[in-house]
C-alpha cells in the first residue's frame, strides 16, 4: 500500500510538473536551466515533469527542442558541418561576461595597456572576473552551448590570459619594481607547451559536426600568434634539442588551424594544400617577376605561354572542385592574362626587331577597360559573404591600381567625357565591392 501511494505522489508530481512546463514554455524560458536552479520545490516539479514526459514516450530532447527556434537551429555548411548561430551562444549573459574580461585580459597581458594597467584594485577585480569567466565556461559547457572540447580550449586560453594579468604590476608598484628583460626561451618554450596541449583538440574540434565562430576566434589567434613565434628561426635556436619536436608540433597545429579557417569559410580544404594551387602559383613566380621588369626573352615568353595554359586547367579543377567560387576562378583567370600582357608590352630582349610596335591603350583606358570586365566578378564575390584569401588576395592588388588610375584627374583627361562619366560609375561600384570583400578578409583573419 504505501508503494501505491508513493506512486501516486509521484503521478500527482509529475501531473503540476507538466503545466509547470507549460508555463515555463509559454514565457520562452530555458526548461532545462529552471531544472536547475531556482526554489527546491521549482526544480523536483520541473524535474518530475521532465521524467513523466520521457514516460510518455518524450525523450529529453524534445523539452530541448521546444526551448530552440527554428532560427536558432544550426545551419548545414558548404561542406556539411554547421555552425552554430550567433543567436544561441552570443546573446547569453556568461558569453557577454566573459567576452568583456577576455578582452580586457588580451588587452592587459599583450601589454597593449602598458607595463602598469592597473591599479591594485583595478589587477584584483579583473582576475575575479577571469575567475568568474571559467565558470560561466563550465554554466555553457551544461547548457550544451558549448562543447567539451571547446570549453576545454577556452579553459586554456583563459589560464594563459590569467597569466599575463598576474605578471603585470600595479601602478602602485611603480617606483618599488622594475622589469626584468625576458630571454627566448622564457618566450618559446611556453608557447611551444601550449601548443603541444591544444593540438589533439584543435584536431578533434576540426573534425566535429559544429563550428561556432565567435569561440574560434577567441582560440585560433593565440595559436596562430604562438606558431609565429616559434616559426622563427631564432625562437628554436634556445630549445636545443627539442627545437624539432617544436617544428613538428608547430607543423600539425598549423594543419588544424587551416582546416578550421576553410571551414568556417565554406570550403572543404585548405587550398595552398592542393597541387592545383602549386601550379597556379609555379605561373606567377616564373610570370609575375618578367611583367615587373618589362625585360624577357623569347624562349620566356614562350614558357609563360605554356604554363599560363596549364595554371589555367589547374585553376578550372578548383572551381570544380569547389575550392574556389567561379567568380574567383575568373578573377585569377583575368589576372594571369593581365601578367601575360605585361610580359609581353616590349620586345623580347633577344630580339633583332628595332620597331615595336604594341598600340598600347593609355593608362586610363586600360583600367576602364579591365575593370568593366571584372566588376561583375567582384560583386559576385562580395555578395557570397566568403572568399579564399590566398586566391582574391592576388588580384587584389591590380584592382586597386586601376582604382587609383580612374581617380586620377590627369589621367582621366585621356577618356572621351561619355567614357570619363562611365569611369566614374564604374569605379564607385567596384570600390563599394572592394570594401565588402576586404571586410570579408579582415572578419576571417
Amino acid at each position: 500500500m504505501p508503494h501505491r501511494v508513493t506512486h501516486l505522489l509521484g503521478l500527482v508530481l509529475g501531473v503540476l510538473g507538466l503545466a509547470l512546463l507549460g508555463v515555463i514554455l509559454l514565457t520562452g524560458a530555458d526548461v532545462h536551466r529552471a531544472a536547475r536552479t531556482g526554489p527546491r520545490w521549482k526544480r523536483a516539479m520541473v524535474a518530475a515533469g521532465l521524467v513523466l514526459l520521457a514516460a510518455l514516450g518524450f525523450g529529453p530532447g524534445t523539452a530541448r527542442a521546444a526551448d530552440t527556434t527554428p532560427a536558432a537551429q544550426p545551419a548545414a555548411g558548404a561542406t556539411g558541418a554547421t555552425t552554430q548561430p550567433a543567436t544561441q551562444l552570443a546573446d547569453t549573459d556568461e558569453w557577454k561576461r566573459l567576452t568583456g574580461a577576455w578582452k580586457e585580459a588580451e588587452e592587459v597581458a599583450s601589454g597593449k595597456r602598458g607595463q602598469y594597467p592597473f591599479d591594485e584594485k583595478g589587477k584584483k577585480a579583473l582576475l575575479e572576473a577571469l575567475k568568474t569567466a571559467g565558470q560561466d565556461i563550465d554554466s555553457l559547457q551544461k547548457a550544451g552551448r558549448l562543447s567539451t572540447t571547446e570549453a576545454e580550449l577556452l579553459k586554456l586560453d583563459l589560464a594563459r590570459l590569467t597569466t599575463g594579468v598576474g605578471e603585470k604590476r600595479p601602478t602602485e608598484m611603480r617606483m618599488a619594481t622594475c622589469y626584468e628583460p625576458l630571454s627566448m626561451d622564457f618566450r618559446t618554450r611556453p608557447a611551444m607547451q601550449r601548443l603541444a596541449k591544444r593540438v589533439a583538440l584543435l584536431e578533434k574540434l576540426a573534425k566535429s559536426g559544429r563550428l561556432q565562430s565567435q569561440v574560434l576566434a577567441k582560440i585560433l589567434p593565440a595559436m596562430e600568434a604562438d606558431i609565429a613565434l616559434i616559426d622563427e628561426p631564432r625562437e628554436q635556436a634556445p630549445l636545443g634539442s627539442d627545437a624539432p619536436e617544436a617544428k613538428r608540433t608547430v607543423q600539425a597545429s598549423r594543419e588544424q588551424v587551416e582546416k578550421i579557417r576553410a571551414r568556417l569559410a565554406g570550403y572543404s580544404k585548405p587550398l595552398a594544400k592542393t597541387e592545383e594551387w602549386g601550379i597556379v602559383m609555379a605561373y606567377w613566380r616564373h610570370a609575375a617577376p618578367l611583367a615587373e621588369s618589362g625585360k624577357s626573352r623569347t624562349a620566356e615568353r614562350k614558357q609563360v605561354a605554356e604554363n599560363l595554359k596549364t595554371a589555367a586547367g589547374a585553376l578550372d579543377k578548383l572551381v570544380k572542385d569547389g575550392l574556389l567560387t567561379a567568380a574567383e576562378g575568373g578573377l585569377l583567370h583575368s589576372e594571369m592574362s593581365r601578367i601575360r600582357q605585361q610580359v609581353h608590352r616590349n620586345p623580347p630582349t633577344d630580339s633583332m626587331v628595332s620597331c615595336y610596335d604594341m598600340g598600347v591603350l593609355p593608362p586610363a583606358q586600360a583600367s576602364l577597360t579591365r575593370l568593366e570586365g571584372r566588376l561583375g566578378l567582384l560583386k559576385s564575390v562580395a555578395a557570397s559573404g566568403k572568399v579564399q584569401p590566398e586566391a582574391i588576395r592576388k588580384v587584389l592588388p591590380s584592382i586597386r591600381a586601376d582604382l587609383k588610375t580612374l581617380a586620377d584627374p590627369a589621367k582621366l583627361k585621356e577618356l572621351r567625357e561619355p567614357e570619363r562619366e562611365k569611369a566614374a560609375k564604374l569605379a564607385a561600384e567596384a570600390r563599394q565591392a572592394l570594401q565588402r570583400i576586404e571586410a570579408i578578409l579582415s572578419e576571417s583573419k
